[in-house]
């Protein structure tokens, strides 16, 4: 009887919190390792898409750039950089490859101002998806 009771109550606080407009929290990791820089606007749109259906207050976006994707996260492309920055200011992070930087011989100087630079791009991606997150692939 006290396992009934629980899942009673269990229910009627999702409904009370579903009735009370409360939106679960999204959790979306864009994966982009492609050389192509109308794909990486895409890649954008796709992130203001997101933030537009689930509201930027309850989902949780990283881009991560690794390997031919590195692009994306240059500061060298100033449409790019101005968009990244315009977007990094509503809550998504930008995630730099650290062994795509040192095999391209990049420095975080070279990287549009607040991309963070994690270990491993693929790694990054691992723990993402291990935590939960929704993985999005954009390229081949």
């Amino acid at each position: 009887m006290a396992v009934g009771a629980s899942a009673a109550a269990a229910f009627l606080i999702s409904f009370s919190l579903s009735a009370a407009g409360v939106v679960a929290q999204h959790h979306v990791v864009f994966h982009v390792n492609v050389a192509d820089e109308a794909r990486w606007q895409e890649a954008l749109t796709n992130v203001e898409n997101v933030q537009k259906a689930f509201g930027a207050d309850h989902v949780d976006i990283e881009v991560v750039a690794h390997g031919a994707g590195i692009g994306l996260v240059e500061s060298k492309n100033a449409a790019l950089r101005d968009r990244i920055t315009t977007i990094e200011r509503t809550g998504p992070v930008f995630a730099a490859c650290g062994n795509t930087l040192r095999k391209k011989n990049l420095a975080e100087s070279d990287l549009t101002a607040g991309v963070k630079i994690v270990d491993s791009g693929v790694a990054e991606l691992i723990r993402r998806q291990e935590a939960g997150w929704t993985y999005i692939k954009l390229g081949d």
